[in-house]
C-alpha cells in the first residue's frame, strides 16, 4: 500500500488510451475530450464517496494520464490513496501538491493525516495544526490531532480534539470509534463500549467499531456479550480479541479455548490466533515456574 504499485496504475489507466503508432513508430496518447474528463472526475468523486477506493484510483489515474496538471484529479488520487489507507503513496501526492501552494488547508490536513497513520505523531501535528488553523471546521483534522495525542499519551488533549470533530460532525463514527479507542487504551473499558456502540449507530457495518466493542467487552469479562453481535465473517477475529482480553485478564482457561476456536473457525492460516496460542503457553510455564 509502494511506488511500484502506483507506477503498475498509471500503466493500466495508460493502455485504454494508447492509439495506433504513427509513421515513424512513434505511440501517441489519444486525446480524451473535455466533457470525457469532467465525467471521468465526477465518477471517480462518487467512488471515492462510496468507498470504491480503486475504481476511484483508475479514474483519477485515466485523467491525469491525459491531463498530468489536473489538480482535482491529483488531489482525488491523493485522497483515494488515504482513504484506502496506502499512507506512502498519499504522502507523496499531498507533498507535490503542496508544493504549489503550502498553505493549502485540505492539503495540509491531508498530509497530517497520512502521517498519522504511520504512526508519526510529533510529524503530523504540525500539518494538522496548522490545518484546523486555517480551517476549523475541518473535522477530519480535528478527528487526526486526536489520534495524534493519543500516541502521545496526552489524554486532555485527545478529548478535546475528538469533542470538536463532533461538534462539527456529529454523525462521523470514525470519531466515536477513535474515541472509544483512545478511553480503551486507558482502561476506561464501560466507556469506550459506549463509544464503539455510537460509531455503529452510524455506521452499522464498520468492522473496526464492531472488533472493538467486543475487545472492550471482553476487557470487562463479558465474553458471550462480546460476540453476541458479531457477523458470521468476523467470528475468528472476534474469537481472537475476546481470546486475547482474556489472556490479559489471566485467564488463561478461557483464553485458550477462544483461541482455539478461533484457529478452527478460520478458513486460513490465522498467524495472529496461532501467535497468542504460543503466548499463552509461555505465560503458564512461566507462571508455574515462579511457584
Amino acid at each position: 500500500m509502494t511506488a511500484a504499485a502506483a507506477g503498475a496504475l498509471l500503466l493500466a489507466g495508460c493502455a485504454g488510451l494508447m492509439g495506433a503508432s504513427d509513421s515513424s513508430g512513434a505511440i501517441m496518447l489519444r486525446h480524451t475530450p473535455p466533457e470525457r474528463v469532467q465525467g471521468l472526475l465526477a465518477q471517480a468523486e462518487s467512488d471515492l464517496r462510496d468507498g470504491r477506493f480503486q475504481n476511484a484510483l483508475t479514474g483519477f489515474s485515466t485523467v491525469v494520464q491525459t491531463e498530468p496538471e489536473n489538480r482535482r484529479a491529483r488531489v482525488g488520487m491523493a485522497e483515494a490513496y488515504l482513504a484506502s489507507g496506502n499512507a506512502e503513496l498519499a504522502l507523496k501526492g499531498f507533498d507535490g501538491l503542496l508544493a504549489e501552494t503550502p498553505d493549502d488547508a485540505p492539503l495540509l490536513q491531508g498530509r497530517g493525516i497520512a502521517l498519522a497513520q504511520q504512526g508519526k505523531a510529533d510529524a503530523a501535528e504540525a500539518p494538522l495544526a496548522a490545518a484546523v488553523a486555517a480551517n476549523p471546521s475541518l473535522w477530519r483534522s480535528w478527528n487526526a490531532l486526536g489520534r495524534v495525542h493519543d500516541l502521545q499519551q496526552k489524554w486532555d488533549r485527545a478529548d478535546a480534539a475528538y469533542r470538536r470533530a463532533l461538534e462539527i460532525n456529529p454523525s462521523a463514527a470514525s470519531v466515536y470509534n477513535n474515541l472509544g479507542y483512545s478511553l480503551l487504551l486507558r482502561g476506561r473499558y464501560a466507556e469506550a463500549a459506549t463509544q464503539f456502540d455510537l460509531a455503529l449507530r452510524h455506521e452499522p457495518g464498520m468492522a473496526a467499531a464492531q472488533d472493538n466493542l467486543a475487545f472492550a467487552n471482553a476487557l470487562m469479562g463479558q465474553y458471550d456479550r462480546a460476540l453476541a453481535a458479531v457477523p458470521a465473517e468476523r467470528a475468528p477475529t472476534a474469537l481472537n480479541n475476546v481470546g486475547f482480553a482474556a489472556l490479559a485478564r489471566g485467564d488463561y482457561g478461557t483464553a485458550e479455548s477462544y483461541l482455539i476456536r478461533a484457529v478452527q473457525d478460520s478458513s486460513r492460516h490465522f498467524g495472529t490466533a496461532n501467535e497468542n496460542l504460543r503466548w499463552l503457553t509461555y505465560l503458564r510455564k512461566n507462571s508455574l515456574d515462579a511457584r
